[in-house]
């Protein structure tokens, strides 16, 4: 398996219904995310701006390091504290991401910036693109929740879910069900795969027998 990175995720307001657990970026809030970066315009009544304070500028200095665009964290110990310092009491569950490494070179095309047109800005490569550059090995002490199918597109990574009923599946069924999306694609539609939503040695056992 190939270890993609971590998320710390909560699910947003008004989305209440859907998974604890589960990496879209449509349902999901990320810590951090791009409303974390000084650069990026954001709504005052955005509820994620109360997160930040002038004691949280490592955040937004810490971009393109140790995480990603538009969340995706590279470094397990940098997710650690910032869950420790941030995310835990937000209601905030750090996760890990895994992939099979035949989809690892996949995700990688999938993923990667289109080349710069006349006139425009150069498009960034996202986290999810830079974390498929190279074979990583899952860490010692993470294991596997469960499956979860998402869409992955050029411009977040983590789109859409295919969970269902708020659990999260096994690798055959993932896989399986992967396998029937993307078999009858719709116009426009990005390719689906199967990530392995992996627990963290900073989750208590309490909240791991929780989850499961």
């Amino acid at each position: 398996m190939h270890f993609v990175g971590y998320l710390c995720i909560r699910p947003r307001a008004g989305k209440r219904e859907v998974s604890t657990l589960s990496l879209s970026i449509e349902t999901h809030d990320w810590l951090p995310g791009t409303w974390c970066l000084d650069w990026v315009s954001r709504s005052e009544n955005d509820p994620l701006i109360d997160l930040l304070s002038s004691s949280q500028a490592w955040i937004s200095d810490s971009f393109d390091s140790t995480w990603g665009w538009p969340g995706l964290i590279f470094d397990h110990a940098w997710a650690v504290d910032i869950q420790r310092r941030v995310g835990a009491a937000n209601g905030f569950v750090l996760i890990g991401i895994g992939c099979s490494t035949v989809n690892r070179l996949a995700i990688l095309g999938v993923t990667q910036p289109t080349p710069q047109l006349p006139g425009f800005a150069p498009m960034g490569q996202i986290g999810l693109s830079r974390a498929c550059q190279k074979h990583r090995e899952v860490p010692l002490g993470h294991s596997i929740l469960g499956w979860e199918v998402i869409m992955v597109d050029r411009m977040t990574g983590f789109s859409e879910s295919l969970i269902e009923n708020s659990q999260l599946l096994d690798e055959e069924s993932a896989v399986s069900l992967c396998a029937q999306q993307n078999a009858h694609p719709q116009n426009g539609c990005w390719p689906w795969f199967p990530f392995a939503l992996l627990s963290c040695p900073s989750l208590s056992e309490e909240v791991v027998a929780e989850i499961r």
